[in-house]
């Protein structure tokens, strides 16, 4: 049985707590999901624009060699169809 772990994240500017996130999450599982936020669940949210589009954020998140699939968030924000 494939054990896989999913986190959600703006992951806008991709630092050193993104990097620790991954890296524990991606001890817990076989698989490690991540789902990315879109830029108007970013501005909702946190109340500002995000410094990388939602495509850059996505890029970044899936050359990370601990993501087995990365994938941005539903578009209906409180939704988890994905």
């Amino acid at each position: 049985m494939i054990k896989r772990t999913l986190v959600f994240g703006t992951f806008d500017g991709f630092d050193a707590g993104h990097h620790g996130l991954l890296e524990q999450a991606s001890k817990l599982g076989h698989e490690l999901i991540v789902v990315v936020a879109r830029d108007r669940h970013v501005r909702f949210l946190k109340k500002k624009e995000p410094v990388n589009t939602q495509k850059m954020r996505l890029a970044r998140v899936q050359k990370d060699p601990r993501v087995t699939r990365a994938l941005l968030s539903d578009v209906q924000l409180g939704t988890y169809h994905i």
